[in-house]
């Protein structure tokens, strides 16, 4: 699941902020930083939701925080020594971004779509589409909240009720991410 969701982000503008100033490969920083993430919060913790192809391949993945059990800072720094491993110098440049984007997050329950990715090969077939609607399908009545990394990401959530909050700025002040939410919804039966 780590590799899928490596090739997936490796040129997402977001992730390419945590590996631009680092003389090392993009998706090995990526894969490792998926791998103890997964480990030691998603499938602990979290949800995690996934769509094979016909043989097996896992080709998309969607990784969700639960209302009140966020991977947030406090969170990540139980996994410092990993952080440190991969990340080396850049630490603390990522954490102080991690920082900045925490400030966007509602302070009331709500899912976190932390992640959504499909491999290239299979993008375009509506698969990260399904994981979400999926997801929201468990979040009824409850709020959602995520970042879109790019306007193309932006317009789906758009699609699936999401609204902006604001723009998250990087370091310069120029935005690079959209806080955006999904108000609770009633369930379909609900009458």
């Amino acid at each position: 699941m780590a590799q899928v969701l490596a090739r997936a982000f490796k040129h997402d503008p977001a992730y390419q902020r945590i590996t631009s100033k680092m003389n090392a490969n993009a998706f090995e920083i990526l894969r490792e930083i998926f791998i103890f993430q997964l480990r030691k919060h998603f499938y602990p913790e979290g949800h995690v939701d996934v769509v094979e192809g016909a043989d097996g391949q896992l080709l998309a993945c969607a990784l969700w925080d639960v209302p009140g059990n966020h991977l947030n800072l406090a969170d990540q720094m139980g996994m410092i020594g990993d952080y440190v491993r991969v990340l080396g110098a850049d630490l603390v440049a990522n954490a102080l971004r991690e920082l900045r984007t925490a400030k966007y997050e509602p302070r009331f329950p709500h899912w976190y779509l932390h992640t959504v990715a499909t491999i290239p090969e299979a993008q375009g077939q509506g698969l990260g589409r399904a994981l979400i609607g999926s997801g929201l399908e468990r979040a009824v009545g409850q709020a959602v909240y995520l970042e879109a990394t790019t306007a193309r990401s932006a317009r789906l959530y758009e699609k699936l009720g999401f609204v902006v909050l604001g723009a998250i700025p990087d370091e310069s002040g120029a935005v690079y991410e959209l806080a955006m939410w999904r108000p609770p919804q009633l369930p379909v039966d609900w009458a």
